[in-house]
């Protein structure tokens, strides 16, 4: 599916785990998890067709790219 235009919103420092926030979960398991948000990153940024737009406050997530 390819949609005009995405905004991917709240994407700091602290979403990538959030989830798992709810949930007592060790180190292996927070990091097991980070590819698997890193490739739903992936997957809803390159539906944008035409423009992305990524908004976050204070830190951006460690998922998206410098700069």
């Amino acid at each position: 599916m390819e949609l005009r235009e995405i905004l991917l919103a709240g994407m700091g420092a602290d979403c990538a785990t959030a989830g798992l926030s709810e949930y007592e979960c060790s180190e292996d398991e927070v990091s097991d998890a980070l590819p698997r948000e890193r490739s739903l990153l992936y997957v809803a940024s390159t539906r944008a067709r035409d423009q992305l737009g990524v908004t976050w406050a204070k830190d951006s997530s460690p998922l998206l790219p410098a700069g």
